[in-house]
């Protein structure tokens, strides 16, 4: 059985962070400052060792129930990365990829043309994933075929029909500055 002893003192001090930020959620600005207060608090308490040793010795207790070769290993291996990766970020980073903060796009400055590529791309990725949109995309493509003579015509519709909805999904997936980068508008490697 799973003694709880140890962690009590974590449950104690965290242990309520999370309904904390559940409840709050309705609120935007007020659940997007309490996220980020616990998650700051959570990221700090990472940097414990005593908390790191809990977290440690409960994993061994879980990994004793659990049928999984090399559990403790493999859970430990995670728990490292996932440390690492939160030392690299903070409370709001976390909270706004949680979808309790809303993410702030910055204005680029007029002449940053590297700035303003970024901010219209993304704007017509995030369109992208709207079928109207899509389907504009596609009309207007097909436009040029009608403009083109007889067989052309008939070989360019089906061309549009075969490859514009893998090219929209495939930009759709792209990271804005890599777009505008492919443009030579941004240096992005």
């Amino acid at each position: 059985p799973c003694s709880h002893r140890r962690s009590s003192g974590i449950n104690a001090e965290y242990g309520g962070a999370l309904n904390v930020v559940l409840k709050a959620v309705n609120s935007n600005d007020a659940a997007c400052d309490r996220c980020t207060q616990v998650a700051d608090q959570v990221i700090a308490a990472l940097e414990n060792e005593q908390v790191d040793t809990i977290i440690r010795d409960e994993i061994g207790e879980l990994c004793s129930l659990l049928p999984i070769t090399d559990c403790q290993e493999t859970l430990n291996g995670y728990f490292n990365q996932l440390v690492s990766l939160l030392k690299l970020t903070t409370g709001k980073q976390i909270c706004t990829l949680a979808g309790i903060c809303e993410a702030v796009t910055p204005e680029p400055e007029v002449g940053d043309t590297c700035g303003e590529c970024t901010l219209i791309t993304g704007m017509v990725i995030t369109s992208l994933s709207d079928d109207a949109a899509r389907k504009e995309v596609t009309d207007a493509v097909s436009e040029v075929c009608a403009i083109l003579p007889g067989k052309m015509a008939k070989s360019c519709e089906e061309t549009v029909d075969e490859y514009v909805k893998m090219m929209l999904d495939y930009i759709a997936k792209m990271d804005p500055k890599e777009l505008c980068s492919l443009f030579g508008l941004c240096s992005f490697f």
